[in-house]
């Protein structure tokens, strides 16, 4: 990713963060839309996940430019997806659902450069997430 859609990435979740819990509950509503099975895999109270993606977002948004961080907090979470079970394809499912959720929050905010930067993103984040969980060699919380 480049400086400008470093910026892009800054300025936008700017305009998401002040609604943030309301875009968590956004989230996770589109996600379940999109594949009703991974429901099976949260609390029935989605609230208090909402707000920890929601935090984590912001973290490491506020931390693009500090690999220490950013590998840190990637390597907790891939740890954490491998033992809920989480598999390599379903994070197709949670790009499309962040994507979907930041289009409709961002309403004319989102542009085709926007949504290339959040997609060069997203990518980076899970395909190191995918990589870490691989590595780990954790049974599956049943």
């Amino acid at each position: 990713m480049n400086t400008v859609q470093l910026s892009l990435i800054r300025d936008s979740w700017a305009c998401v963060a002040p609604n943030a819990d309301a875009a968590g509950q956004v989230f996770y509503a589109n996600l379940f839309a999109i594949d009703p099975a991974l429901r099976r895999l949260f609390p029935d109270d989605i609230q208090p996940q909402a707000h920890k993606l929601m935090a984590m977002l912001n973290l490491l948004i506020g931390q693009l430019e500090n690999a220490d961080v950013i590998t840190r907090e990637l390597t907790g979470l891939a740890r954490r997806h491998a033992r809920y079970g989480v598999q390599p394809d379903q994070f197709n499912t949670v790009g499309l659902a962040l994507i979907q959720t930041l289009r409709d929050g961002l309403g004319d905010r989102w542009t085709p450069d926007v949504q290339l930067a959040w997609g060069a993103l997203y990518q980076t984040v899970a395909g190191a997430m995918i990589a870490l969980g691989k590595e780990q060699d954790l049974p599956a919380v049943a």
